[in-house]
């Protein structure tokens, strides 16, 4: 009887140490910080109690995806909350222009329901149409370089060298 519990202690010694049994490893399923996903993100931003409205957000801003907003939401806090349009440093000889295109896919249109081209100026001064349900809302911004005597050097060069090319060829 002795030798039989002298086994069973040291059984579960061993087993409690670890000794019999490997180590417990944690089961790495997958990295979610580094899993990339074509997804569309999914934003919520609602007041308790209110009723709202999924809107998608596409194009060149900061948080592109699907918000879904309380149903008095603007389309100013709408810009604020996607972070805006993606614009870097603006070098001295370009123009920046910023396009807002709000589709409405409900009424069966492929045309804008709004559209509005903002030149070099705040985004936030106008007054924009209310938001609604399933709305798609494209931020385009295109940067354009200005036309200098640079360019003119570079037409006038290449202008020249193909009529010495011609006389040289007759």
């Amino acid at each position: 009887m002795k030798q039989r519990e002298f086994v069973r202690r040291a059984f579960l010694f061993l087993i409690t140490s670890g000794s019999l049994v490997g180590v417990a490893d944690a089961q790495v399923v997958g990295r979610f910080e580094q899993t990339q996903s074509n997804a569309v993100p999914w934003y919520y931003y609602v007041s308790p109690g209110s009723r709202t409205i999924q809107v998608e957000v596409m194009g060149a801003v900061q948080a592109p995806g699907l918000y879904e907003l309380n149903d008095d939401t603007s389309l100013n806090q709408l810009l604020a909350l996607t972070g805006g349009p993606t614009m870097g440093p603006r070098a001295t000889r370009t123009s920046r222009s910023v396009t807002l295109s709000l589709f409405r896919p409900a009424t069966g249109s492929v045309t804008p329901v709004y559209e509005s081209r903002i030149l070099d100026g705040s985004l936030y001064a106008q007054d924009y149409p209310p938001l609604r349900e399933g709305d798609v809302l494209r931020v385009d911004v295109v940067e354009r370089t200005r036309f200098n005597w640079r360019d003119a050097l570079q037409i006038i060069t290449a202008g020249a060298s193909a009529y010495l090319v011609f006389d040289r060829a007759r």
